[in-house]
């Protein structure tokens, strides 16, 4: 869960190109409250560099805090914007 100004700044559609460049899969998608939902999968090198991008985001964005937690596996075939 990602929070701050992270909707109309782009965030969904740099955090789907982010996923792709790292072979990322899962979804990205916009929550009613302000936050943006994450689900990802991946190598745990790729995670850790995904999370450091997730803070800084696209230019626009202003990120304040970042919540995760693991859950059990999902086997996306491809990393999606909801």
């Amino acid at each position: 869960m990602v929070s701050g100004k992270v909707q109309g700044v782009f965030y969904r559609d740099s955090t789907h190109q982010q996923a792709q460049i790292l072979g990322l899969t899962g979804y990205v998608k916009n929550l009613a409250d302000g936050n943006v939902e994450i689900q990802v999968c991946g190598e745990a090198s790729k995670l850790d560099e995904f999370v450091i991008w997730l803070w800084k985001g696209p230019i626009l964005a202003d990120v304040t805090g970042i919540h995760s937690k693991e859950t059990p596996l999902i086997d996306y075939a491809a990393f999606s914007i909801e």
